[in-house]
């Protein structure tokens, strides 16, 4: 008998890119194919035997006949430019089943061979497709991905195909030392540079000038206003919401859009018990 999954279940998402019950072929097999088409050669090993059809870039038509894997560092940035400016005009909401999110992904995969001088394996594509999927979009995803996988890599491209339909973007992870890290310029580790490939801006909202007496406050004010993801351990965000609703500190009027919390279960597990305390003054200790 075959197990049914409903659309409301944690792993429909999954089950619907695993599974077409009208083609012997996978959904997730049909992107990863679409993925290929923007690209005259296979960029993973493994699909290097497929003869595709290229596609062109329906986004930018300036840029129709070049190959996606020939673009430059400016060809990027103009397609991102174009994609944004389009998605700002139409004031809609968009929608993850156009036939734009292919042709998105591939231009992620282009810069990430910049950046990092290697294409995202197709297990990080994978990854990718099941977390931008529309499928009950109203609800979050929660994906198990093993150490070495690639995490920050998958993060940082998610992070990445968000923001360039204008929303603003929170990863929450396990340390500020993290955080620090990789909203870094640093070229091995840091990825400011990647997002910039995009026009995108990136930050944090915990080093020493974040946490400076008298300017930190302002400096993370800036940030959050300046930059379309921020990077930050779970007790600095939980600071600047109590601040801003409770001490009408004005920090952060609203929070991003989507929020990706790396390490789960250190959040909701390890540190579950854990309280947040903003120091203060008791105007009523002058008695004691």
């Amino acid at each position: 008998m075959r197990e049914k999954i409903a659309e409301g279940e944690i792993n429909y998402p999954l089950r619907n890119l695993l599974q077409d019950e009208s083609v012997m072929e996978t959904r997730i097999h049909k992107l990863l194919e679409n993925i290929n088409c923007y690209f005259d050669e296979r960029f993973n090993e493994e699909d290097k035997t497929l003869k595709y059809t290229r596609k062109e870039s329906k986004i930018c038509d300036e840029l129709s006949n070049i190959p996606i894997m020939n673009w430059t560092k400016d060809n990027i940035r103009q397609w991102a430019d174009k994609l944004k400016k389009e998605i700002r005009l139409r004031q809609i909401y968009f929608d993850w089943k156009n036939e734009y999110r292919a042709e998105i992904i591939s231009v992620i995969v282009r810069a990430v061979k910049f950046y990092r001088s290697y294409s995202p394996r197709n297990t990080q594509l994978i990854a990718l497709a099941i977390f931008v999927d529309p499928t009950g979009s109203k609800k979050g995803r929660l994906d198990n991905i093993s150490t070495g996988e690639g995490k920050s890599l998958i993060t940082a491209m998610l992070a990445t195909a968000q923001a360039l339909i204008g929303e603003k973007f929170d990863i929450v992870t396990s340390s500020k030392v993290l955080a620090i890290r990789d909203a870094s310029d640093d070229s091995r580790e840091g990825y400011r540079k990647f997002f910039e490939l995009f026009g995108l801006k990136a930050g944090n909202n915990c080093d020493e000038a974040c946490d400076a007496t008298g300017t930190g406050d302002k400096e993370r004010k800036e940030r959050y206003e300046q930059n379309d993801i921020i990077y930050g351990e779970t007790g600095y965000f939980q600071r600047d919401i109590l601040l801003t609703n409770f001490f009408n500190k004005n920090i952060r009027d609203c929070i991003g859009n989507s929020l990706i919390v790396d390490e789960v279960d250190n959040m909701v597990i390890d540190n579950a018990e854990k309280t947040l305390y903003i120091s203060h003054s008791i105007t009523d200790i002058r008695y004691l």
